[in-house]
């Protein structure tokens, strides 16, 4: 059993070489990036998504001051979701809506404004008010 401090450089011989074990058992992980900040850094959003408390952050991560934590309160919700999901068996991700709709159409329908009158259109029609 090892009992000195590891070096930066360990860590990562250890993190990468792991992470090369695995991605030969799940052929996703060869594309991802696997080192020990992306490590640290998951860690401290999934410990933020699990208690909503940046101060458990912050003390995980051995930050003295909680602006330096803040960073992490701006992390977008649905980036992080989809990046769970992309390591989850096909079987266990979430489902897709799969009817075909052109929403951009529907919302021109609904959001269109009668097209701008003619100058000759505007003096007819006021003429036939008067």
């Amino acid at each position: 059993m090892r009992t000195k401090n590891c070096s930066r450089s360990g860590l990562s011989y250890i993190v990468n070489k792991h992470g090369a074990r695995a991605a030969k058992g799940t052929p996703r992980l060869a594309k991802k990036r696997i080192s020990p900040h992306v490590m640290r850094h998951t860690c401290a959003v999934q410990t933020l998504e699990a208690t909503g408390d940046i101060r458990h952050v912050a003390l995980l991560l051995g930050h003295a001051q909680l602006r330096s934590t803040e960073v992490y309160l701006r992390a977008d919700p649905l980036e992080t979701l989809e990046a769970k999901e992309a390591v989850l068996p096909d079987d266990q991700r979430r489902g897709r809506f799969n009817e075909e709709v052109d929403f951009l159409e529907k919302l021109r329908q609904l959001c269109k404004a009668p097209e701008p009158l003619h100058p000759l259109q505007m003096h007819l029609q006021t003429e036939d008010s008067s």
